[in-house]
């Protein structure tokens, strides 16, 4: 017979909701989990290996700028020049990269935690199965966009699992349970079907670095609402950065005015709780400290084209991968020492 959950009666969803955050944090203790990368560790697959957190942390939420997209091109080979690294080296704390290249901005709110966004799951006949293998399932909360790229790990009550969107349908995920248990009771419209993110669990007490919105730019108010919905889940301890346009993109281009438009934004919202990528690099990289230190043998500003398009208000060229989207290895040594140098001036770590 399939186990109930406690509270599957109750009429009221938030109820529920409290219910499947609790169970899964207890699900962590009753499993002896101590750690993030424990948890890592004994439930998910290795792709979802932490840094273990004993203390103060970091956590990184965004897209394919904190997920390491071309972070090897143009760099000497050995030399590593990975955001969670490089930061983790300058800062003394772990950092907890929770970047997934291509999710919009409501499916790193989703993952984040935000209320409103739970990633609700319906299973057929309201059963979340006893077996560990892999079943499609539906997402039925109409706020998240369904992505093909999306996949992560975390609870429905206190049921560890994985899932996925790699291979599937429009609209459908692929749930893999963690362990085989007992069948569980898990009507989508009550609660007892929300899958809550393991990072955001073993994140609560981290600061944050969030940048969300450059796969759905075009939707300026609901960048704006969610941006604002994940920093306000820890105000104090929470950075927004900003976004950057590609390459070759023109100053009157839509992507140009979209930048511009939620830069000028985020930086009126947040205040020192905000950085802009383009201007900080365009002036730090001109600085003897970063241009012969860390960016030593990357040619950044060597050619006319660098100073063209920090006229324009673009990051310089030369610091920009093949495909002219994102950021080579020396673009990500120069975001790395932004971050770093923004950290220390919010004294977050000292």
């Amino acid at each position: 017979m399939p186990e109930p959950h406690p509270l599957t009666g109750t009429s009221r969803r938030s109820l529920m909701r409290m219910a499947a955050v609790g169970s899964a944090a207890a699900g962590l203790s009753a499993i002896a989990v101590t750690s993030a990368q424990a948890e890592s560790a004994s439930l998910f697959p290795a792709d979802f290996s932490y840094p273990e957190v004993t203390g103060p942390s970091l956590a990184l939420w965004g897209s394919s700028s904190f997920d390491d997209a071309r972070v090897t091109e143009n760099v000497p080979s050995g030399l590593d020049a990975r955001l969670d690294v490089r930061l983790n080296a300058y800062l003394g704390v772990p950092v907890l990269k929770f970047g997934r290249g291509g999710e919009s901005s409501t499916n790193i709110a989703a993952r984040r935690g935000v209320a409103g966004y739970e990633t609700v799951l319906g299973f057929s006949k309201n059963l979340i199965p006893a077996s560990s293998e892999p079943i499609t399932v539906k997402l039925t909360n109409p706020k998240i966009a369904w992505n093909n790229a999306t996949y992560f790990p975390g609870f429905i009550q206190d049921i560890p699992g994985v899932i996925s969107s790699l291979g599937n349908s429009e609209g459908y995920y692929t749930f893999t349970r963690s362990q085989e248990g007992k069948a569980r009771y898990a009507p989508h419209e009550t609660g007892a079907a929300d899958f809550v993110s393991q990072q955001y669990l073993v994140s609560k007490s981290s600061h944050h670095v969030i940048q969300i919105g450059r796969n759905n730019l075009n939707l300026q108010d609901l960048i704006r609402k969610n941006t604002q919905q994940c920093f306000d889940m820890a105000p104090k301890k929470s950075l927004v950065m900003g976004h950057f346009r590609y390459k070759d993109d023109a100053s009157d281009s839509n992507r140009a005015k979209q930048v511009i438009s939620y830069n000028a934004w985020a930086a009126k919202t947040f205040g020192d709780k905000f950085i802009d990528p383009e201007k900080w690099i365009i002036e730090n990289t001109q600085q003897t400290w970063l241009r012969y230190g860390d960016l030593s043998g990357s040619g950044v500003w060597d050619k006319k084209t660098d100073a063209e398009d920090a006229k324009n208000g673009k990051i310089p060229r030369t610091l920009y991968a093949s495909d002219g989207i994102h950021l080579n290895g020396w673009g990500y040594l120069a975001l790395s020492r932004m971050l770093e140098a923004k950290i220390n001036e919010l004294s977050w770590f000292v």
